[in-house]
């Protein structure tokens, strides 16, 4: 069997939500991330199986909005009662420029999450050297990941290793790098929901916050 592995960009994918809700008026926050993966297994070949999927992702420590912080977290914890594999990252504050109001603000950035894919990515590669048949799918459309994927192919010319891009982020430079490279639709979103309440592992019952 040919394990595929995921590894997801929770910054990227969240902004995927959200112009798909500015767009369609219909919000998918719920995404249940293990399914969503396992429905592109196919295009991996008959003998493919779903591997391990990593989620990473930074909670909003700085801001003043309780309640996002707890819904972010209550979601956390139903991805991992679902399998997922959570690594966190964090924001840091950053002087930024308006040039139309001319003034200076501060501003968060999301920091460590490409550094982090990329190193779980290599961390992968050594473990399963000896393994040729795994491959791996990035959903992302940050660019940022190019230096990491040509090295990575450079080590590994015939490693398997395809992009899966959320709604609204596709990358040609990405897809020229991995052609076999997907895009998803926000059917695959509306498709891919965790159940209302979730139950997790424990027992105890996680509702979806209203809003999403």
């Amino acid at each position: 069997m040919k394990q595929t592995n995921f590894l997801i960009d929770g910054f990227n994918v969240y902004h995927s939500l959200e112009s798909v809700f500015r767009k369609e008026g219909i919000c998918y926050k719920w995404l249940d991330l293990h399914s969503l993966c396992k429905s592109f297994i196919y295009l991996f070949g008959s003998d493919a199986v779903l591997g391990k999927v990593y989620y990473f992702t930074s909670i909003a420590s700085y801001t003043q909005n309780v309640e996002k912080i707890r819904r972010h977290q209550n979601y956390i914890r139903c991805l991992k009662s679902s399998g997922i594999n959570i690594v966190t990252g964090r924001f840091k504050n950053k002087e930024q420029y308006c040039s139309n109001c001319k003034t200076k603000f501060q501003a968060h950035v999301e920091k460590q999450t490409d550094i982090a894919i990329a190193s779980k990515l290599f961390e992968l590669l050594f473990f399963c050297k000896e393994n040729q048949g795994e491959s791996f799918c990035i959903v992302t459309g940050d660019t940022d990941i190019v230096p990491a994927i040509k090295t990575a192919k450079k080590l590994q010319p015939e490693l398997d290793i395809r992009f899966a891009f959320p709604v609204g982020r596709m990358s040609k430079e990405l897809k020229k790098l991995a052609p076999l490279s997907f895009n998803l639709r926000s059917g695959h979103y509306k498709a891919n929901q965790l159940k209302d309440p979730y139950k997790l592992q424990d027992g105890m019952f996680i509702k979806k916050p209203a809003t999403w």
